[in-house]
């Protein structure tokens, strides 16, 4: 890239200054030369254009709804700046987008990350200071569904080998890149970013082609909400298979909610009764009948004891994932919720995380009572919470 002169010769690096200074450092008069941002004939090569203020280079966050990419939910660009800059805001989008579920035990509340951020910091790093920038071709950072697709441009550098690459041998593709990343401490000492990724995953996480090189985070557990959606042509456990007949439609998020809280109260108070949980919901307990069914056919729940005296208890670990949180304000309003508002609270935490309740209060422009009433039933059903102090804390969607 040393040779091949930059797009634009138009280039400032006021946020490379910062990012030097910011770790001790100070670019002096000669840093063009120092950092081989020049061709052999004095104008800006390649390595400047991508470090360089302003530049034509798009760096994007795809998300689909599914596990392929027919439906694009959303396409967030990161890009036309210095691609340090870039690469801290696709890991700052990666963090919020790294939600927390939770595995429910009989005791206690085990919760992990959708994926270890450690191990996707060293993927995307890896993937700006490696990919193969000599035609502008940019890495690309896909969420799907079930996983978090990193891919670079570039296969392995000839002469390397899978085990080469498996077991941290280093072969540097961009020289000035790695020196500048290395710089600012986004890159530690070579290798270690494997040894990392390998801490946490197993070596199955990697694929290249002769093009392209791609690393699959595949989200942990599965969340219990697709549990407890029926699928098609699954056998419910102790009957036979269903009569064909018109197909039924798939429960609404607010009833997909409402199983799960069955489900996590059934884990909170063992020995609990159907007439327990109908009293505790508010609602009859034949409907409370009908979700148990639910929960015993997909294997979470089982029934203990006599008809008159048995009791409901868990019968297996499940993962509550905020796969099921993307709740709209009608299944909010199904819910019993105040849709209008606390729709609205929900989209602002998901887009703005952190905002707290006077930020709320001038985004919506409705009373900090109102608010903050619906912010105690968003939290009471799981779908925000608060971090922080009380002074300096915000809300977050879960």
């Amino acid at each position: 890239m040393v040779t091949i002169p930059a797009p634009s010769q138009n280039l400032h690096f006021e946020q490379l200054r910062i990012r030097y200074e910011e770790h001790g450092k100070s670019l002096n008069e000669r840093f063009k030369e120092t950092l081989e941002l020049l061709t052999p004939d004095g104008q800006y090569n390649l390595v400047a254009y991508l470090l360089a203020d302003d530049n034509n280079v798009s760096i994007k966050v795809a998300k689909y709804a599914g596990t392929d990419k027919i439906d694009l939910i959303e396409n967030e660009e990161y890009g036309f700046c210095s691609i340090l800059r870039a690469c801290d805001r696709v890991l700052e989008k990666l963090t919020v987008e790294n939600t927390t579920s939770a595995r429910i035990g009989r005791i206690y509340r085990e919760e992990r990350k959708r994926y270890d951020p450690a191990a996707v910091r060293e993927a995307v790093v890896n993937a700006f200071v490696h990919n193969d920038w000599t035609n502008l071709d940019t890495p690309v950072f896909e969420l799907f569904s079930d996983r978090l697709e990193v891919t670079s441009h570039g296969s392995l550098l000839p002469g390397m080998t899978r085990e080469d690459l498996l077991s941290g041998c280093s072969r540097i593709r961009n020289r000035e890149l790695m020196r500048v990343f290395r710089d600012v401490d986004l890159v530690e000492q070579l290798g270690s970013g494997m040894r990392r990724m390998l801490g946490a995953y197993s070596p199955d996480i990697f694929r290249y082609t002769e093009t392209f090189f791609h690393v699959d985070f595949r989200f942990a557990g599965e969340p219990l909400a697709a549990a407890l959606t029926p699928k098609s042509g699954l056998k419910p456990k102790g009957g036979p298979m269903a009569k064909s007949g018109p197909k039924k439609r798939a429960p609404s998020s607010a009833t997909v909610e409402l199983r799960i809280q069955i489900f996590e109260y059934l884990a909170a108070h063992p020995d609990t009764t159907t007439r327990d949980i109908a009293l505790h919901f508010n609602i009859a307990r034949s409907a409370i009948l009908k979700h148990f069914a639910h929960l015993r056919t997909a294997s979470v729940a089982q029934f203990v004891g006599p008809a008159r005296g048995g009791h409901w208890e868990v019968v297996r670990h499940g993962s509550i994932s905020a796969e099921h949180t993307d709740t709209s304000a009608a299944d909010l309003s199904a819910g019993g919720i105040n849709g209008g508002l606390s729709a609205d609270i929900l989209q602002l935490v998901r887009k703005h995380a952190g905002l707290n309740v006077s930020e709320l209060e001038r985004h919506i422009g409705k009373s900090r009572r109102s608010i903050e009433r619906a912010l105690s039933t968003l939290t009471k059903i799981g779908l925000v919470e608060h971090r922080g102090s009380k002074k300096t804390g915000g809300y977050y969607a879960i």
